[in-house]
């Protein structure tokens, strides 16, 4: 209890006294687990684990007392993860919290370039956008490769595409940025809705609930956001190694 408090470990199992013997005896017995469940995923894999112990602890007994195994699970699941078979939660999170900062901070730098001051002309504003575009662009690389060098995201598809997509969605969201603030021309106001629409990009991605499940109004308003269309490339690019077409 101690070392699951102090943060030090995260689960303790505590096995009863006269544990064996009690299942030697065909009496019931029990194990104790106690999941911190401050991470939800290791939570999670803990008692996935612990309960297939368990099970195991129960099928070896009905083995030695002379029962085959088919008796003892008639129906075995067999599973297969195919995009993810680490089951790496780096995997999952990375490709999709790293963009979105890229995407955030993309937005809320051009609307500060182009609002202080007002620039007077097409050629002007270009001039303001350029070096956001440009430094946002190497940053996007750098992530790239941060992602699937140093993190190790699995590259199953093409990285070019990605690379590609990844300027685009910089491109994309600078277009936003520049229309947020010709309609709100105050910088304060073009500032929280463009945070808001970046923000809510993220939420309605089909990250955090499926697509798939969501109320029609919702689906539909998920694909308002460039950002959904980035990820569905990202994941089948990276992960599921789709075809280009």
């Amino acid at each position: 209890e101690a070392l699951i408090r102090s943060g030090d470990a995260y689960a303790a199992v505590i096995i009863p006294r006269n544990f064996e013997c009690d299942i030697l005896r065909s009496q019931t017995t029990s194990v104790a687990l106690y999941n911190s469940g401050i991470n939800i995923s290791t939570a999670g894999f803990i008692a996935k684990d612990i309960s297939a112990v368990v099970a195991t602890f129960g099928a070896a007994i009905e083995l030695k007392r002379g029962k085959s195994l088919s008796q003892i699970m008639p129906i075995k699941v067999a599973e297969h993860n195919l995009f993810n078979p680490y089951i790496n939660y780096g995997y999952y999170l990375a490709p999709c919290f790293m963009p979105m900062m890229l995407m955030i901070f993309t937005m809320l730098a051009t609307i500060t370039a182009i609002t202080k001051p007002k620039p007077k002309s097409g050629v002007e504003m270009l001039g303001r956008v350029a070096p956001t575009t440009i430094s946002m662009t190497i940053y996007g690389l750098i992530m790239l490769v941060l992602l699937f060098r140093v993190v190790g995201v699995p590259m199953a598809g093409s990285s070019c595409i990605i690379a590609i997509t990844t300027i685009l969605l910089i491109l994309v969201y600078q277009a936003i940025a520049i229309f947020f603030v010709a309609v709100f021309k105050q910088r304060h106001t073009a500032l929280s809705f463009g945070g808001g629409y970046a923000v809510l990009s993220f939420t309605l991605s089909g990250l955090t609930f499926p697509t798939s499940a969501m109320f029609p109004i919702f689906k539909v308003a998920s694909y308002l956001f460039p950002f959904t269309y980035y990820i569905e490339i990202m994941v089948d690019q990276a992960l599921r190694g789709a075809s280009a077409e």
